[in-house]
């Protein structure tokens, strides 16, 4: 996206009240907000990663007078930013929020069937062309991963809070060949290769990525009864033989002892 703000209409919310004008999110922007978001051994924040992300984003509220009450000097919790707004106004910019930002259904379902393409001819690597990619401004190349990758990543890995990704964001930014035709220079934050990108160019990436190399749901529950066949191939050897015998012997403390008559 060229623009870097945007502005919902109070025509367009529930309440009528009041003009929103955000900064464009990248995905680096979606990382900053994972790495402070509560861990789950916290105290439940009451939020998603996601509203965290939206009140970062937020430039003004203007309401209808044109007066502005948006103090970015204020609070301390970014979060509580949120709290300018109806509980119905909030739900419906969340909702135009991520329809905007984040990778559609339609275009999810579009990312699987090019995976399954991609699977049906292996090769080194692969393209996706810039009219693929949700933005249609971003081409990139990637290279064929393999469990020695898989493993490195799992190595690189610290969680969220310290990256600001996912393991598979991770993986995939490590398997990045080139962008734009140049190749991809690797910084020791890898992931940060990623930061200018369109959220969602990094969700469809990533999702053609893992359903093209990673076994999904159907693959799994196929590999479980593979199985369960050979353990009933084993199961059914092990009943067709016949134990042996086994030798009783006994050591010459247990062996009975013959008493003498008086």
């Amino acid at each position: 996206m060229v623009a870097e703000t945007l502005t919902i209409s109070r025509e367009d919310l529930p309440s009528g009240k009041y003009d929103v004008t955000i900064k464009c999110p990248k995905f680096g922007d979606y990382r900053k907000a994972r790495k402070i978001y509560p861990s789950d051994d916290q105290k439940r924040p009451g939020y998603s990663v996601e509203e965290l992300l939206f009140a970062m984003q937020l430039e003004d509220i203007v309401e209808e007078t044109g007066f502005s009450i948006l103090d970015k000097s204020k609070p301390k919790d970014i979060v509580d930013r949120l709290k300018l707004f109806t509980i119905a106004d909030r739900q419906a910019l969340l909702m135009i929020f991520l329809e905007i930002f984040w990778l559609s259904v339609e275009k999810a379902r579009v990312g699987r069937d090019l995976a399954n393409e991609y699977m049906l001819a292996p090769a080194f690597s692969y393209e996706l062309d810039a009219n693929k990619m949700p933005s249609g401004e971003l081409a990139i190349s990637y290279y064929s991963p393999n469990t020695g990758t898989q493993l490195a990543a799992d190595r690189r890995y610290q969680g969220p809070q310290q990256q600001g990704c996912s393991l598979e964001e991770l993986l995939f930014a490590m398997c990045l060949q080139t962008i734009n035709g140049e190749d991809v220079q690797t910084p020791n934050d890898i992931i940060s290769v990623l930061d200018n990108w369109e959220i969602s160019d990094v969700q469809f990436g990533n999702l053609v990525f893992i359903n093209q190399f990673t076994l999904d749901d159907s693959g799994a529950e196929k590999a479980k009864e593979v199985g369960k066949l050979y353990r009933e191939k084993l199961g059914s050897k092990a009943s067709e033989v016949k134990p042996r015998s086994r030798r009783i012997t006994t050591t010459a403390s247990e062996a009975p002892t013959e008493q003498s008559s008086t």
